[in-house]
């Protein structure tokens, strides 16, 4: 597998963006006049929306992901670095707004479904490290300089190659695991019939076995 793909893409739905915030305009408003009832229906409608949107932009990136290994972050610790009172508004109204795990998880599902191997990580540590050397890192906005080897690198690209080397040794173990585990499976299913067939079988059982008479009973399970 190739450890880095030259190909960037970034794929965008600008009608999710229109039609999501026609629907939020919507809401608002009904919340306001506190019409209940329509503003649940109204929210069932986005998340569905919302979901919809997620599935179709899933499909269209597995779609360019053959002969390629996605390892997909999670990143479930930027919810800290935006807590209310960090003055960043539009960054959490912004961060509400993005499934992030849901994204992740129809990504892992639709390459998987068209035979791509994909993986979804957590992402921590990943920005403090090193991709070449594993050592320390100091970041400056959206750079990062190693304090042990000296490179420096966009914060992004270096998390997303930590990412990338932490899922390939994930899918590597795994290999190793299930390869493992054929080898010891290997032959164990039919032992039971070797020893089966090495019981010395008599004339007189078998006379019995043809009259009927305590018959031996074979059972599987």
């Amino acid at each position: 597998l190739p450890l880095i793909s030259t190909n960037f893409q970034i794929l965008r739905r600008a009608e999710k963006k229109s039609e999501l915030k026609k629907l939020n305009d919507r809401i608002s408003h009904l919340r306001r006049e506190e019409q209940w009832k329509a503003l649940k229906k109204l929210r069932n409608k986005r998340r569905n929306l919302a979901i919809d949107h997620d599935i179709k932009l899933a499909k269209e990136f597995a779609s360019t992901c053959h002969n390629s290994f996605v390892v997909v972050g999670n990143p479930e610790y930027i919810a800290y670095n935006h807590f209310k009172g960090n003055g960043n508004k539009v960054g959490r109204r912004l961060l509400r707004s993005w499934s992030f795990s849901r994204t992740a998880e129809w990504i892992v599902h639709q390459c998987r479904k068209q035979g791509i191997p994909a993986a979804k990580l957590n992402e921590w540590w990943t920005s403090s490290r090193c991709h070449k050397c594993d050592g320390k890192v100091q970041r400056t906005k959206t750079r990062i300089v190693c304090k042990e080897c000296g490179m420096q690198y966009d914060a992004d690209f270096n998390a997303s190659i930590n990412i990338l080397l932490r899922g390939k040794a994930q899918l590597e173990n795994k290999s190793s695991e299930l390869h493992k585990l054929k080898q010891n499976l290997a032959g164990a299913v039919d032992e039971p019939a070797r020893e089966l067939w090495m019981i010395p079988y008599t004339r007189d059982e078998h006379r019995n076995s043809e009259s009927g008479l305590d018959a031996p009973t074979f059972m599987s399970g």
